[in-house]
Protein backbone atom coordinates (compact mmCIF):
# COMPACT_ATOMS: atom_id res chain seq x y z
CA UNK A 1 0.00 0.00 0.00
CA UNK A 2 0.98 3.14 -1.19
CA UNK A 3 1.63 6.09 1.67
CA UNK A 4 0.88 9.05 0.05
CA UNK A 5 -0.39 12.25 1.34
CA UNK A 6 -1.05 14.65 -1.57
CA UNK A 7 -3.31 17.60 -0.27
CA UNK A 8 -6.86 16.94 -2.95
CA UNK A 9 -8.72 19.50 -4.80
CA UNK A 10 -11.93 19.38 -3.68
CA UNK A 11 -15.29 20.04 -5.57
CA UNK A 12 -14.40 19.10 -9.35
CA UNK A 13 -15.20 15.71 -10.91
CA UNK A 14 -12.26 16.22 -13.76
CA UNK A 15 -11.37 13.79 -16.86
CA UNK A 16 -7.65 13.65 -16.79
CA UNK A 17 -5.88 11.83 -19.82
CA UNK A 18 -2.44 9.76 -19.22
CA UNK A 19 0.25 8.89 -21.49
CA UNK A 20 2.54 6.73 -20.39
CA UNK A 21 5.73 4.74 -21.55
CA UNK A 22 4.47 1.29 -21.98
CA UNK A 23 1.30 0.44 -24.03
CA UNK A 24 1.81 -3.22 -23.40
CA UNK A 25 2.03 -2.57 -19.70
CA UNK A 26 5.01 -5.44 -19.77
CA UNK A 27 7.52 -3.41 -17.92
CA UNK A 28 7.59 -3.46 -14.23
CA UNK A 29 9.48 -0.37 -13.72
CA UNK A 30 7.10 1.75 -16.27
CA UNK A 31 3.52 0.02 -14.44
CA UNK A 32 5.24 1.15 -11.27
CA UNK A 33 5.73 4.78 -12.07
CA UNK A 34 1.74 4.43 -13.40
CA UNK A 35 0.60 3.07 -10.29
CA UNK A 36 2.10 5.48 -8.46
CA UNK A 37 0.84 8.15 -10.87
CA UNK A 38 -2.79 6.58 -10.91
CA UNK A 39 -2.66 7.35 -7.49
CA UNK A 40 -1.46 10.44 -6.62
CA UNK A 41 -3.65 12.23 -9.43
CA UNK A 42 -6.84 10.25 -7.82
CA UNK A 43 -5.63 11.67 -4.48
CA UNK A 44 -5.55 15.22 -6.53
CA UNK A 45 -8.47 14.70 -7.77
CA UNK A 46 -11.15 12.68 -6.19
CA UNK A 47 -13.40 10.65 -8.39
CA UNK A 48 -11.67 11.40 -11.38
CA UNK A 49 -11.80 9.17 -14.71
CA UNK A 50 -8.54 8.57 -15.11
CA UNK A 51 -8.08 7.46 -18.70
CA UNK A 52 -5.07 5.53 -19.77
CA UNK A 53 -3.27 4.78 -22.87
CA UNK A 54 -2.83 0.59 -23.27
CA UNK A 55 -3.19 -2.21 -25.59
CA UNK A 56 -3.66 -4.11 -22.90
CA UNK A 57 -7.14 -3.54 -20.55
CA UNK A 58 -6.89 -6.55 -18.75
CA UNK A 59 -2.92 -6.23 -17.67
CA UNK A 60 -4.07 -2.41 -16.75
CA UNK A 61 -7.42 -4.04 -15.07
CA UNK A 62 -4.70 -5.63 -13.05
CA UNK A 63 -2.38 -2.98 -11.77
CA UNK A 64 -4.64 0.00 -11.58
CA UNK A 65 -8.09 -1.12 -11.08
CA UNK A 66 -9.34 2.74 -10.86
CA UNK A 67 -8.39 3.20 -13.91
CA UNK A 68 -9.59 3.45 -17.49
CA UNK A 69 -8.56 1.42 -20.37
CA UNK A 70 -8.37 3.59 -23.73
CA UNK A 71 -7.90 1.29 -26.38
CA UNK A 72 -4.60 1.54 -28.46
CA UNK A 73 -6.20 0.73 -31.85
CA UNK A 74 -8.63 3.53 -31.57
CA UNK A 75 -6.44 6.27 -30.07
CA UNK A 76 -3.25 5.12 -30.74
CA UNK A 77 -3.87 4.11 -34.27
CA UNK A 78 -5.32 7.57 -34.87
CA UNK A 79 -2.41 9.59 -33.24
CA UNK A 80 0.11 7.83 -35.40
CA UNK A 81 -1.94 9.14 -38.61
CA UNK A 82 -2.43 12.51 -37.05
CA UNK A 83 1.62 12.57 -36.97
CA UNK A 84 2.26 11.35 -40.70
CA UNK A 85 4.73 13.97 -42.69
CA UNK A 86 3.44 16.59 -44.87
CA UNK A 87 -0.35 15.96 -43.83
CA UNK A 88 -0.46 19.20 -43.91
CA UNK A 89 1.54 20.60 -46.54
CA UNK A 90 1.96 17.55 -49.06
CA UNK A 91 4.44 17.81 -51.64
CA UNK A 92 5.62 20.91 -50.72
CA UNK A 93 8.70 20.29 -49.43
CA UNK A 94 9.76 18.42 -52.54
CA UNK A 95 10.63 22.21 -53.89
CA UNK A 96 12.60 23.19 -51.25
CA UNK A 97 16.24 23.24 -52.41
CA UNK A 98 17.81 21.66 -49.21
CA UNK A 99 17.59 19.42 -46.11
CA UNK A 100 17.75 22.51 -43.73
CA UNK A 101 14.80 24.05 -44.81
CA UNK A 102 12.85 21.18 -45.19
CA UNK A 103 13.01 20.69 -41.38
CA UNK A 104 11.94 23.82 -40.99
CA UNK A 105 9.12 23.15 -43.10
CA UNK A 106 8.65 20.00 -40.65
CA UNK A 107 8.72 21.58 -37.70
CA UNK A 108 6.39 24.09 -39.01
CA UNK A 109 4.03 21.56 -40.00
CA UNK A 110 3.93 20.25 -36.15
CA UNK A 111 3.23 23.02 -35.15
CA UNK A 112 0.42 23.80 -37.13
CA UNK A 113 -1.03 20.66 -36.82
CA UNK A 114 -0.75 21.40 -32.56
CA UNK A 115 -1.92 24.53 -32.37
CA UNK A 116 -4.56 24.64 -34.90
CA UNK A 117 -5.60 20.98 -34.79
CA UNK A 118 -9.79 21.93 -35.24
CA UNK A 119 -8.64 24.08 -38.37
CA UNK A 120 -6.76 21.62 -40.11
CA UNK A 121 -8.32 18.74 -39.16
CA UNK A 122 -10.93 18.90 -42.31
CA UNK A 123 -7.75 19.31 -45.04
CA UNK A 124 -6.11 16.52 -43.08
CA UNK A 125 -9.15 14.28 -43.99
CA UNK A 126 -9.61 15.06 -47.19
CA UNK A 127 -6.01 14.57 -47.96
CA UNK A 128 -5.67 11.07 -46.19
CA UNK A 129 -9.00 9.24 -46.31
CA UNK A 130 -8.70 8.57 -50.65
CA UNK A 131 -5.47 7.04 -49.89
CA UNK A 132 -6.61 4.48 -47.25
CA UNK A 133 -5.68 6.07 -44.04
CA UNK A 134 -7.88 5.46 -41.32
CA UNK A 135 -9.27 9.12 -40.35
CA UNK A 136 -11.85 7.06 -38.28
CA UNK A 137 -9.64 6.50 -35.43
CA UNK A 138 -7.86 10.16 -36.15
CA UNK A 139 -11.03 11.72 -35.40
CA UNK A 140 -11.65 9.41 -32.41
CA UNK A 141 -7.88 10.71 -30.96
CA UNK A 142 -8.11 14.15 -31.30
CA UNK A 143 -11.98 14.06 -30.30
CA UNK A 144 -10.28 12.35 -27.17
CA UNK A 145 -7.99 15.24 -26.15
CA UNK A 146 -10.61 17.28 -26.42
CA UNK A 147 -13.09 15.91 -24.09
CA UNK A 148 -10.35 15.38 -21.03
CA UNK A 149 -10.00 18.74 -18.87
CA UNK A 150 -5.71 17.78 -18.70
CA UNK A 151 -3.85 15.82 -20.06
CA UNK A 152 -0.31 13.86 -18.37
CA UNK A 153 2.49 12.24 -19.32
CA UNK A 154 3.82 9.19 -16.31
CA UNK A 155 7.64 8.85 -15.80
CA UNK A 156 9.61 7.12 -18.39
CA UNK A 157 12.93 7.78 -20.10
CA UNK A 158 11.03 7.59 -23.80
CA UNK A 159 11.22 11.09 -24.60
CA UNK A 160 14.98 10.15 -26.55
CA UNK A 161 16.14 9.33 -29.77
CA UNK A 162 16.08 5.36 -28.67
CA UNK A 163 12.38 5.77 -28.86
CA UNK A 164 12.09 9.08 -31.27
CA UNK A 165 8.12 7.88 -32.77
CA UNK A 166 6.91 7.10 -29.74
CA UNK A 167 8.67 10.64 -27.81
CA UNK A 168 6.87 12.20 -30.83
CA UNK A 169 3.72 10.90 -30.30
CA UNK A 170 3.43 11.95 -26.33
CA UNK A 171 4.82 15.31 -27.06
CA UNK A 172 2.25 16.36 -29.76
CA UNK A 173 -0.57 15.32 -27.67
CA UNK A 174 0.58 17.30 -24.81
CA UNK A 175 1.37 20.20 -26.99
CA UNK A 176 -2.23 19.89 -29.31
CA UNK A 177 -4.16 19.65 -25.35
CA UNK A 178 -1.97 22.94 -24.13
CA UNK A 179 -3.51 24.80 -27.53
CA UNK A 180 -7.07 23.47 -26.36
CA UNK A 181 -6.78 25.17 -23.24
CA UNK A 182 -6.01 22.00 -20.95
CA UNK A 183 -3.80 21.49 -17.90
CA UNK A 184 -0.45 19.38 -19.38
CA UNK A 185 2.65 17.95 -17.00
CA UNK A 186 5.02 15.69 -17.68
CA UNK A 187 6.18 13.34 -14.49
CA UNK A 188 9.08 11.89 -13.03
CA UNK A 189 11.19 12.51 -16.87
CA UNK A 190 14.70 11.18 -17.75
CA UNK A 191 15.37 13.07 -21.25
CA UNK A 192 17.43 12.44 -23.50
CA UNK A 193 19.47 12.08 -25.57
CA UNK A 194 17.74 14.35 -27.78
CA UNK A 195 18.55 15.25 -31.34
CA UNK A 196 18.30 16.54 -34.56
CA UNK A 197 14.46 16.95 -35.55
CA UNK A 198 13.05 15.68 -32.25
CA UNK A 199 15.12 18.01 -30.67
CA UNK A 200 13.64 20.99 -32.70
CA UNK A 201 9.64 19.35 -31.90
CA UNK A 202 11.07 19.42 -27.85
CA UNK A 203 11.85 22.74 -28.00
CA UNK A 204 8.51 23.96 -29.27
CA UNK A 205 6.18 21.15 -26.90
CA UNK A 206 7.68 21.39 -23.75
CA UNK A 207 7.43 25.46 -23.34
CA UNK A 208 3.77 24.22 -23.33
CA UNK A 209 3.76 22.32 -20.48
CA UNK A 210 2.57 23.43 -17.20
CA UNK A 211 4.25 20.97 -15.10
CA UNK A 212 7.50 19.24 -15.58
CA UNK A 213 9.30 17.04 -13.43
CA UNK A 214 12.42 14.77 -14.01
CA UNK A 215 14.06 12.27 -12.02
CA UNK A 216 17.29 13.63 -12.62
CA UNK A 217 19.23 16.64 -13.21
CA UNK A 218 22.48 15.67 -14.72
CA UNK A 219 21.39 15.75 -17.86
CA UNK A 220 17.75 16.67 -17.74
CA UNK A 221 18.14 19.98 -16.04
CA UNK A 222 20.76 21.09 -18.75
CA UNK A 223 19.20 19.66 -21.78
CA UNK A 224 16.26 21.76 -20.02
CA UNK A 225 18.21 24.98 -20.03
CA UNK A 226 19.80 24.74 -23.44
CA UNK A 227 15.88 24.25 -24.87
CA UNK A 228 14.83 27.18 -22.93
CA UNK A 229 12.14 25.73 -20.83
CA UNK A 230 11.08 27.73 -18.25
CA UNK A 231 12.95 26.95 -14.79
CA UNK A 232 9.55 28.04 -12.97
CA UNK A 233 8.15 25.06 -14.39
CA UNK A 234 10.82 22.59 -13.90
CA UNK A 235 11.64 20.04 -10.26
CA UNK A 236 13.95 17.32 -9.76
CA UNK A 237 11.21 15.18 -7.88
CA UNK A 238 13.20 11.59 -8.86
CA UNK A 239 11.19 8.47 -10.09
CA UNK A 240 8.08 8.39 -9.31
CA UNK A 241 8.51 4.50 -8.63
CA UNK A 242 10.66 4.88 -5.75
CA UNK A 243 7.87 5.45 -3.53
CA UNK A 244 6.27 2.29 -4.29
CA UNK A 245 9.79 0.43 -3.69
CA UNK A 246 10.50 2.40 -0.01
CA UNK A 247 6.65 1.34 0.58
CA UNK A 248 7.49 -2.29 0.60
CA UNK A 249 11.22 -1.97 2.29
CA UNK A 250 11.72 -5.42 4.25
CA UNK A 251 12.77 -4.39 7.72
CA UNK A 252 16.32 -6.00 7.28
CA UNK A 253 17.79 -6.76 3.97
CA UNK A 254 18.63 -10.15 2.80
CA UNK A 255 21.94 -11.81 2.15
CA UNK A 256 21.42 -12.94 -1.61
CA UNK A 257 22.86 -11.17 -5.06
CA UNK A 258 19.62 -10.14 -7.35
CA UNK A 259 21.07 -10.04 -10.99
CA UNK A 260 19.34 -8.24 -13.64
CA UNK A 261 20.25 -7.76 -17.63
CA UNK A 262 18.85 -5.78 -20.90
CA UNK A 263 19.89 -7.43 -24.08
CA UNK A 264 18.32 -4.76 -26.33
CA UNK A 265 19.34 -2.02 -29.36
CA UNK A 266 19.00 0.86 -26.72
CA UNK A 267 21.13 -0.99 -23.91
CA UNK A 268 23.85 -2.08 -26.66
CA UNK A 269 24.87 -4.91 -24.56
CA UNK A 270 25.17 -8.51 -25.86
CA UNK A 271 25.20 -11.58 -23.94
CA UNK A 272 29.16 -11.93 -25.15
CA UNK A 273 30.14 -9.23 -22.87
CA UNK A 274 27.61 -10.14 -19.91
CA UNK A 275 29.43 -14.16 -20.05
CA UNK A 276 32.58 -12.83 -19.07
CA UNK A 277 31.41 -11.65 -15.68
CA UNK A 278 29.90 -15.92 -14.77
CA UNK A 279 32.95 -16.88 -13.43
CA UNK A 280 33.40 -14.28 -11.06
CA UNK A 281 29.52 -14.48 -9.49
CA UNK A 282 30.46 -18.50 -9.20
CA UNK A 283 33.17 -17.56 -7.18
CA UNK A 284 31.35 -14.70 -5.05
CA UNK A 285 28.45 -16.88 -4.12
CA UNK A 286 30.73 -19.04 -2.39
CA UNK A 287 32.64 -16.79 -0.75
CA UNK A 288 29.72 -14.58 0.69
CA UNK A 289 27.21 -17.79 0.65
CA UNK A 290 24.86 -15.58 -1.29
CA UNK A 291 22.15 -17.17 -3.74
CA UNK A 292 21.53 -15.77 -7.51
CA UNK A 293 17.96 -14.80 -7.58
CA UNK A 294 17.06 -13.38 -11.09
CA UNK A 295 15.53 -9.93 -10.91
CA UNK A 296 13.25 -9.10 -14.46
CA UNK A 297 12.12 -5.90 -15.36
CA UNK A 298 11.05 -5.99 -19.01
CA UNK A 299 8.88 -8.79 -19.99
CA UNK A 300 8.97 -8.02 -23.87
CA UNK A 301 8.95 -10.57 -25.34
CA UNK A 302 12.10 -9.60 -27.81
CA UNK A 303 13.98 -8.09 -24.59
CA UNK A 304 12.51 -10.19 -22.20
CA UNK A 305 15.19 -9.94 -18.76
CA UNK A 306 14.18 -13.11 -17.61
CA UNK A 307 15.00 -14.57 -20.45
CA UNK A 308 18.38 -13.01 -21.20
CA UNK A 309 19.16 -14.02 -17.12
CA UNK A 310 18.71 -17.99 -17.39
CA UNK A 311 20.43 -17.96 -21.02
CA UNK A 312 23.34 -15.72 -19.91
CA UNK A 313 23.26 -17.53 -15.51
CA UNK A 314 21.15 -20.57 -15.98
CA UNK A 315 23.96 -23.03 -14.23
CA UNK A 316 24.00 -20.47 -11.46
CA UNK A 317 20.87 -18.95 -10.66
CA UNK A 318 19.17 -20.33 -7.22
CA UNK A 319 15.96 -18.93 -8.67
CA UNK A 320 14.16 -19.55 -12.16
CA UNK A 321 12.15 -16.23 -11.54
CA UNK A 322 8.70 -17.53 -13.12
CA UNK A 323 6.76 -16.30 -10.12
CA UNK A 324 7.44 -12.40 -10.21
CA UNK A 325 4.61 -11.68 -12.52
CA UNK A 326 4.43 -7.83 -10.89
CA UNK A 327 6.16 -4.43 -9.82
CA UNK A 328 5.43 -5.89 -5.94
CA UNK A 329 6.83 -9.47 -6.55
CA UNK A 330 10.21 -7.91 -8.15
CA UNK A 331 10.06 -5.36 -5.45
CA UNK A 332 10.13 -7.88 -2.51
CA UNK A 333 12.58 -10.06 -4.49
CA UNK A 334 14.71 -7.40 -4.33
CA UNK A 335 14.65 -6.79 -0.44
CA UNK A 336 15.79 -10.63 -0.49
CA UNK A 337 19.20 -9.00 -1.33
CA UNK A 338 22.22 -7.63 0.16
CA UNK A 339 23.01 -5.82 -3.54
CA UNK A 340 21.59 -6.01 -6.87
CA UNK A 341 23.75 -6.51 -9.93
CA UNK A 342 21.84 -5.05 -13.10
CA UNK A 343 21.27 -3.38 -16.50
CA UNK A 344 18.30 -1.89 -16.02
CA UNK A 345 17.84 1.48 -14.38
CA UNK A 346 14.68 0.08 -12.47
CA UNK A 347 16.12 -2.86 -10.85
CA UNK A 348 18.47 -0.31 -9.26
CA UNK A 349 15.99 1.95 -8.25
CA UNK A 350 13.48 -0.71 -6.69
CA UNK A 351 16.92 -1.38 -4.71
CA UNK A 352 18.03 1.66 -4.02
CA UNK A 353 14.93 2.77 -2.95
CA UNK A 354 14.90 -0.02 -0.37
CA UNK A 355 18.23 0.95 1.06
CA UNK A 356 19.92 -1.91 -1.27
CA UNK A 357 23.03 -1.12 -2.75
CA UNK A 358 23.24 -1.45 -6.80
CA UNK A 359 25.99 -2.34 -9.27
CA UNK A 360 25.25 -1.16 -12.99
CA UNK A 361 26.14 -2.29 -16.12
CA UNK A 362 26.28 0.64 -18.83
CA UNK A 363 27.30 0.09 -22.15
CA UNK A 364 25.29 2.81 -24.73
CA UNK A 365 25.07 6.86 -23.68
CA UNK A 366 21.42 6.27 -23.38
CA UNK A 367 22.08 4.02 -19.84
CA UNK A 368 25.00 5.21 -18.76
CA UNK A 369 22.93 8.54 -19.00
CA UNK A 370 20.79 6.46 -16.75
CA UNK A 371 22.55 5.80 -13.97
CA UNK A 372 24.57 8.58 -13.58
CA UNK A 373 21.26 10.59 -12.99
CA UNK A 374 19.86 7.88 -10.19
CA UNK A 375 23.52 7.80 -8.52
CA UNK A 376 23.36 11.52 -8.04
CA UNK A 377 20.17 11.43 -6.56
CA UNK A 378 21.04 8.87 -3.78
CA UNK A 379 24.32 9.95 -3.22
CA UNK A 380 26.06 6.33 -2.54
CA UNK A 381 25.34 3.02 -2.72
CA UNK A 382 24.99 2.71 -6.97
CA UNK A 383 28.17 1.42 -8.59
CA UNK A 384 28.68 2.53 -12.30
CA UNK A 385 30.38 -0.07 -14.28
CA UNK A 386 31.43 1.09 -18.23
CA UNK A 387 31.42 -2.26 -20.29
CA UNK A 388 33.06 -0.21 -22.81
CA UNK A 389 36.26 0.07 -20.55
CA UNK A 390 39.28 -2.21 -21.37
CA UNK A 391 39.50 -3.05 -17.66
CA UNK A 392 35.70 -3.75 -17.60
CA UNK A 393 35.96 -7.10 -15.43
CA UNK A 394 38.51 -6.16 -13.07
CA UNK A 395 36.36 -2.80 -12.34
CA UNK A 396 33.40 -5.02 -12.26
CA UNK A 397 34.54 -7.34 -9.55
CA UNK A 398 35.90 -4.34 -7.49
CA UNK A 399 32.49 -2.85 -7.71
CA UNK A 400 31.00 -5.93 -6.40
CA UNK A 401 33.03 -6.35 -3.76
CA UNK A 402 32.92 -3.00 -2.78
CA UNK A 403 28.89 -2.81 -2.84
CA UNK A 404 28.74 -5.79 -0.69
CA UNK A 405 31.29 -4.71 2.08
CA UNK A 406 29.54 -1.22 2.39
CA UNK A 407 26.10 -2.23 1.97
CA UNK A 408 25.12 -1.66 5.58
CA UNK A 409 26.55 1.16 5.87
CA UNK A 410 25.09 3.04 3.09
CA UNK A 411 21.31 1.64 3.57
CA UNK A 412 20.10 4.44 6.19
CA UNK A 413 21.11 7.12 3.82
CA UNK A 414 19.74 5.56 0.79
CA UNK A 415 16.52 5.28 1.99
CA UNK A 416 16.46 9.07 3.47
CA UNK A 417 17.31 10.39 0.11
CA UNK A 418 14.19 7.93 -1.19
CA UNK A 419 12.57 9.59 1.81
CA UNK A 420 13.70 13.00 0.17
CA UNK A 421 12.84 12.43 -2.99
CA UNK A 422 9.33 11.08 -2.68
CA UNK A 423 8.11 14.22 -0.46
CA UNK A 424 9.29 16.42 -3.60
CA UNK A 425 7.04 14.01 -6.08
CA UNK A 426 4.24 14.17 -3.75
CA UNK A 427 4.65 18.21 -3.77
CA UNK A 428 4.79 18.66 -7.55
CA UNK A 429 1.54 16.47 -8.25
CA UNK A 430 -0.23 18.93 -5.30
CA UNK A 431 1.07 21.99 -7.41
CA UNK A 432 -0.41 20.23 -10.07
CA UNK A 433 -3.49 19.28 -8.36
CA UNK A 434 -4.08 23.10 -7.47
CA UNK A 435 -3.93 24.48 -11.32
CA UNK A 436 -7.39 25.52 -11.85
CA UNK A 437 -9.37 24.76 -14.62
Amino acid sequence: MLATVVQPNKGHHVKILIDNGDYELLNFGDIAMLQVAVLRLGQCYPGAELLVFTSSPERLKKYCPTAIPVAKAITLEGRRVWKLPWNIFGSLHKLLPNQNLKRKLALLEFKVACKYSDKVRPWVTSRLKPKGFDVVSMGHALDLIKSVDMVVATGGGYITDAFESSARGVLMTLATAHALGKPTALFGQGLGPINGFLRDIARFCLRQIDVISLREKIEGLPLLNDLNIPQHKVTVTGDDAIEYAYSNKPDNFGSDIGINIRIAYYSKLAETDVNTIVPFLQQIKGVYNAKLRPIPISTHSEESDLASIKRTFGDILDFNGDNLNSPLDVIQEIGRCRIVITGSYHAAVFALSQGISAVCLARSLYYHQKFQGVAEQFGCGCYIVDMNDAHFVDNFQLAVETAWTNADKVTEQLKTAAGQQIALGLQTYAKFGHIKL
